[in-house]
């Protein structure tokens, strides 16, 4: 029996298509969320430690129940109301919180300005980090990010509120649209190293044992990106989540194409079987070369294709299914 739950799901499972982002549509994908969950499945045993409340009782955040007063139980935690009415002492327990910070690194650049069917990687990118923004709410994290581009950056502070959430799909969006303005003459020098000042930036900013969100076609992956991912492993859990475009790993049926970077036109010959191999060789070179660079500094990494459902791939990746 189909229930209105079911039908929410399905409506929000379908891929969002176009070239730029709907921020009703980042906003809605509230319900996609609490269907992929992703701490549900991790919630016990997760290699991802410390993103829900302990059960230690202590002078915490989250008070957890009253009960009689015992020996040695601190005296600020008295409730005198209840000891009023019951003529006995009791004390507040409080269940110390012991969470772990939910922080998006979020790409809008020129390189995830492509997608040859149904969307384009940046608007893949900016959904990925929607679901997993409010997954992260829905189990009372804080959440805060740097959403940036080859030109600019925008660092949202962690919270645990929706506003905040709100502020980072605005934020999310403002630039996703910013990418159909940008000119691509401009941004080639500074672009090259705009991953790695973003790096920097958070590892300077960052609070200690946080988890990090990674979401980029990594196309700019550098010596010095890879210094900054190292440093920032060390004291942080990155989860990086590679978003990429099918024509980029393969090229399309035999015959001459006309390509554009938006700025200028030239041909594309697809006829030739050495071309379409060395081309499909250098995408799966450059793929393990990203995997390489996740496996070691301990991380996990997904790949998203723009023709993928966000919410399955998610569902059934590793980053969910950690033990």
């Amino acid at each position: 029996m189909e229930t209105k739950e079911t039908h929410l799901h399905e409506r929000f499972s379908q891929n969002f298509s176009g070239a730029t982002t709907d921020l009703k549509d980042l906003i809605e994908l509230r319900y996609s969320a609490k269907a992929v969950g992703y701490q549900r499945k991790i919630r016990a045993e997760s290699q991802i430690s410390g993103l829900i409340s302990s059960n230690i009782k202590g002078r915490g955040i989250d008070f957890s129940e009253v009960r009689r007063y015992q020996p040695g139980d601190d005296i600020r935690n008295i409730d005198w109301k209840v000891t009023a009415r019951t003529q006995s002492p009791h004390t507040k327990l409080f269940t110390e919180e012991k969470e772990r910070p939910v922080f998006f690194l979020v790409d809008q650049s020129a390189s995830m300005f492509f997608g040859s069917k149904v969307t384009f990687k940046s608007v893949v990118a900016a959904r990925t980090a929607s679901i997993l923004a409010w997954s992260a709410l829905e189990q009372g994290d804080r959440i805060g990010g740097i959403i940036f581009s080859d030109l600019a950056q925008q660092q949202i502070r962690p919270k645990r509120n929706i506003k905040t959430v709100l502020m980072f799909l605005k934020t999310l969006n403002d630039f996703n649209h910013e990418l159909t303005r940008s000119s691509k003459n401009s941004v080639a020098e500074y672009g090259e190293k705009q991953i790695t000042r973003q790096l920097v930036h958070l590892r300077r900013i960052i609070k200690d044992k946080s988890l990090i969100f990674f979401i980029s076609d990594f196309s700019k992956l550098n010596f010095e990106t890879s210094i900054e991912l190292k440093s920032l492993a060390r004291s942080n859990k990155i989860v990086g989540v590679h978003i990429y475009d099918q024509m980029e790993r393969q090229l399309p049926p035999p015959n001459l194409y006309t390509v554009t970077d938006g700025t200028s036109r030239s041909k594309l010959n697809t006829s030739g079987k050495e071309l379409n191999q060395n081309y499909s060789r250098k995408f799966d070179a450059r793929l393990e070369k990203i995997i390489s660079e996740f496996k070691e500094i301990n991380s996990s990494i997904i790949s998203l294709s723009t023709t993928a459902s966000i919410e399955k791939e998610l569902l059934k990746s590793q980053i969910l299914n950690q033990k």
